[in-house]
């Protein structure tokens, strides 16, 4: 990839980015119990990514909570007041991944 090329793909990303931040800026219907409107959440954002940042990591509520200086009580409770759901709602970053070709 040239350093031109690179350069148009970053400002795509930030220019994505802000899009999505302003649109979420203004409360649209319907994000506020979805993965998008979890982020703006502090602790629910920061929670989800940690997920995205390492999906390698076999994660556990407990191991979530303490990645984010909270209890496991704390993280799910605030997780199901943001999202309507259970922190086991939380998207696998690791299941999303494509994998090889099934062994015969």
């Amino acid at each position: 990839m040239t350093s031109d090329s690179g350069r148009r793909l970053r400002v795509f990303d930030i220019l994505l980015v802000q899009l999505l931040r302003a649109w979420l800026a203004g409360d649209p219907e319907g994000t506020r119990s979805s993965a998008l409107g979890a982020l703006r959440d502090p602790l629910v954002g920061a929670a989800v990514t940690a997920l995205h940042r390492d999906p390698a990591r076999a994660w556990t509520t407990e191991a979530l909570a303490r990645e984010v200086a909270v209890s496991r009580a704390t993280l799910t409770r605030r997780f199901r007041a943001v999202t309507g759901r259970h922190a086991r709602g939380l998207p696998d970053p690791v299941a999303a991944r494509p994998r090889g070709p099934a062994s015969a």
